[in-house]
């Protein structure tokens, strides 16, 4: 999503989500045909092996080879997204200035911004997140046995709403970045190299 130009994130992201639907439309179908549960998960599962060579074909992140140092790795990136988009980049001094501007910016920022805010170490964090789904799992088991499913099943939609709204409602009040926080690479370049001009053009251009 970060090497995305900004008026492509939309169709991009939707996209991503639109892809995961037409698979599970399509388990039916193989379903159908193949009535064995045991055949059923070998056809199901088979076809992610070809999900292996995008191991050495996939694009690494920019933003994380800047973040682990490897300025050089995100500079070839860089490059290879501007030759497919038809762009140009400033020079390569300038782009690795940058980079290590970037680098020296983030160097404290591994934590999750949560976890890091409250003081909390990042593998209590993560700690506290499985003994949490935990919790979760035993209420579940107890709103099944005494409230039953359905209303269950209600009850949890209706909190699954609200907290969406919620969170919608937060974002649209408060939609800037907490100070010191990072953007995607696009923006970071954008400000440290161009002064704040665009490299790339705005939709409709």
């Amino acid at each position: 999503m970060e090497t995305n130009a900004t008026w492509e994130r939309e169709k991009t992201s939707t996209m991503t989500a639109i892809s995961w639907s037409v698979g599970y439309m399509l388990i039916p179908v193989v379903a159908y045909y193949i009535r064995a549960w045991k055949g059923l998960q070998v056809a199901i599962s088979l076809p992610t092996l070809a999900m292996i060579p995008f191991y050495w074909f996939f694009p690494e992140s920019p933003r994380w080879l800047i973040t682990q140092g490897r300025f050089e790795d995100a500079l070839k990136e860089l490059k290879e997204g501007a030759r497919v988009n038809g762009r140009t980049l400033p020079s390569d001094s300038s782009l690795l200035a940058a980079m290590q501007r970037l680098h020296a910016k983030t160097s404290g920022e591994h934590e999750p911004e949560a976890a890091a805010a409250s003081g909390v170490s990042v593998y209590l964090y993560m700690f506290l997140g499985g003994l949490g789904e935990i919790v979760s799992l035993f209420l579940m088991w107890l709103l099944i046995t005494h409230v039953r499913r359905v209303k269950s099943l209600l009850l949890l939609w209706l909190i699954c709403a609200f907290t969406m709204l919620t969170a919608a409602f937060v974002m649209a009040c408060y939609p800037k970045r907490r100070r010191g926080s990072v953007g995607p690479v696009r923006d970071i370049l954008r400000h440290n190299i161009s002064g704040g001009k665009p490299l790339l053009p705005p939709a409709g251009n």
